[in-house]
């Protein structure tokens, strides 16, 4: 367990944060389990192995990476609904599932295998490759979109799910 001033480097299986923290950075040599944070600034995370939370997690950005320098099999698992990102950085995964309570930014990502995010809204803001897609933004009333410089690559299938006159815009304008 993580006390509210600490921003420092953490090594270990299972990680709690007490109160609110500025920045975080942890990094395992295996799997970690995220317990629950509430990170204002940025939460970086890597691990060898699989990413996984039992806790709600609130981070202005994340960057999450599980397994090193190499597409694998290892998964990111972040699906409590009442997580709240608003920017998502993900490296070299193989497959990942992001929920998020409102508007999502999907940052840089390369994806093994699915990408499976679910949010009211869900804006690719950065380059994103992967296998599969299934983007989610149904619950309320939100769209899909390339903004910017995102771009969506997908070698795959891609899904995306909307709900009554919401919109799926791609194809980044700049």
């Amino acid at each position: 367990t993580i006390g509210a001033t600490y921003t420092g480097l953490v090594s270990g299986d299972a990680v709690t944060v007490n109160g609110t923290v500025s920045a975080l950075t942890l990094v395992d040599s295996d799997s970690i389990k995220l317990g629950g944070a509430s990170v204002t600034n940025g939460l970086l995370v890597t691990a060898s192995g699989t990413i996984t939370q039992s806790g709600v997690l609130t981070a202005d950005s994340a960057t999450l990476n599980a397994g090193g320098t190499t597409l694998g099999t290892n998964d990111i698992t972040l699906s409590n609904a009442s997580n709240d990102f608003n920017s998502v950085d993900v490296t070299n995964r193989g497959n990942v599932t992001l929920v998020d309570l409102d508007d999502l930014s999907l940052g840089a990502a390369n994806i093994g295998g699915l990408y499976d995010v679910a949010a009211t809204s869900i804006a690719v803001t950065g380059a994103v490759t992967a296998a599969d897609v299934n983007f989610d933004a149904s619950s309320g009333t939100g769209s899909i979109t390339e903004s910017g410089s995102g771009t969506l690559g997908v070698t795959g299938t891609a899904t995306f799910k909307v709900s009554g006159t919401d919109t799926i815009t791609l194809g980044a304008t700049g």
